[in-house]
């Protein structure tokens, strides 16, 4: 088994970022070593999984460590032939289109979601069937103006967008704007 995690945003390889810190934790949860190798492309990464003994666990480094992985490079992609299962489990990245969440996938099967994946879609099917009306929805996220529009969001009768940073264009205002008066006019007809 190999392990591969794309966490955080690092710019080129960066120490803090490394998944070294999680190794002890995977074998405790795993009950077995686990090795790390410090890349998760290569001849030397392909080496040590071919060496893997059956039941062995390789922890494959940070793939955001390459520019590659967020650009869905179809050459970085096929880091996919180095196992035999892909699991994405990531359900706040699932929907980007990158090497580690795509591209993979065009180069292994089974590619399938994971535990969490399935529990979050699961939250979101009970949040949106058979609620009655009025109800809100609060998104959150920094491409505000590419949600708005979202058929699943568009299910709501009022947006309520959230964000790091402040309204600041006129697409902003608008959107701010036509929230406060969808709120206004359910409150006077409640």
């Amino acid at each position: 088994m190999s392990k591969k995690c794309d966490d955080r945003r690092p710019n080129g390889v960066t120490p803090k970022y490394s998944l070294k810190p999680l190794m002890p934790r995977l074998c405790e949860l795993l009950g077995v070593e686990v090795k790390i190798v410090d890349d998760c492309i290569g001849e030397e990464v392909e080496k040590l999984v071919a060496q893997i003994p059956k039941g062995g666990v390789l922890l494959l480094e940070n793939a955001r460590f390459h520019k590659e992985k967020e650009k869905n490079d179809p050459e970085f992609a096929k880091l996919a032939s180095l196992v035999d299962l892909y699991v994405n489990d990531a359900f706040g990245t699932a929907h980007r289109a990158h090497v580690s969440t795509e591209g993979v996938t065009k180069y292994l099967k089974p590619s399938v979601a994971g535990f969490l994946c399935r529990r979050e879609i699961d939250y979101l099917v009970r949040a949106v069937a058979n609620q009655k009306k009025p109800f809100v929805a609060i998104v959150g996220g920094s491409k505000v103006s590419s949600k708005i529009d979202n058929p699943v969001i568009s299910m709501f009768i009022i947006q309520i967008f959230g964000d790091s940073k402040p309204f600041e264009d006129d697409e902003m205002m608008n959107v701010r704007q036509r929230c406060a008066n969808l709120i206004l006019e359910l409150i006077e007809n409640v």
